[in-house]
């Protein structure tokens, strides 16, 4: 017969249990549209790629594309093409884990609302994970708050927090060497909150 001591941990030991299989299940539900949306190699790199950087691309104009002396280098995923104008190694900044976790997070996403085509010539950036595994690029306009994954071009719309979460990011990382050291070294201004009554 079990003595009391026995029967507590057993007890705790099938409440650990539980509360793993729950957390297991709770996390697998809130990606299964964003598995879907990247595949589960594109997911995996979004998560865990080793290389994140950042490429702000040049406007397109075709007058500016072929001109002598344009620094902008061409860039061709799948059936897209894009004048990359700088790179950006973000592998190793501060906010990567969140706004990774956010790409591959389910409520990220309105998931009802129709997607808009891909139109190449208004992206800005795009987001590039690579590892030995190989290498996704992500399209990201947050002023349309839209999202593609190249080079299948599949396309979501963003929730308005996420959207203004990446567009903040993305500013951050490619604002020139003074810019973003000037933001590093200037603390958030402090939030005023109504007193309690």
């Amino acid at each position: 017969m079990l003595d009391r001591g026995k029967l507590a941990v057993l007890l705790m030991i099938a409440v650990a249990v539980a509360a793993a299989g729950f957390a297991w299940w709770w996390n697998v539900e809130r990606t299964k549209r964003s598995l879907a949306l990247y595949g589960a190699d594109g997911a995996w790199l979004v998560r865990n790629g080793r290389e994140v950087e950042i490429l702000k691309l040049a406007p397109r104009d075709s007058s500016a594309e072929n001109a002598p002396g344009s620094n902008s280098e061409p860039l061709a995923v799948g059936d897209f093409t894009f004048a990359v104008a700088a790179r950006y190694d973000v592998s190793r900044v501060k906010g990567l884990v969140h706004a990774r976790a956010a790409l591959v997070d389910d409520p990220s996403y309105e998931w009802d609302a129709p997607p808009q085509p891909l139109q190449g010539d208004a992206i800005r950036w795009l987001v590039r994970f690579a590892d030995e595994r190989g290498e996704i690029y992500l399209a990201i306009d947050p002023e349309e708050r839209q999202l593609a994954v190249l080079p299948a071009g599949r396309s979501v719309r963003l929730i308005p927090k996420i959207a203004a979460g990446w567009q903040s990011f993305l500013e951050r990382h490619t604002a020139p060497a003074g810019q973003r050291e000037a933001q590093a070294a200037t603390p958030p201004a402090p939030t005023r909150t109504a007193p309690s009554e």
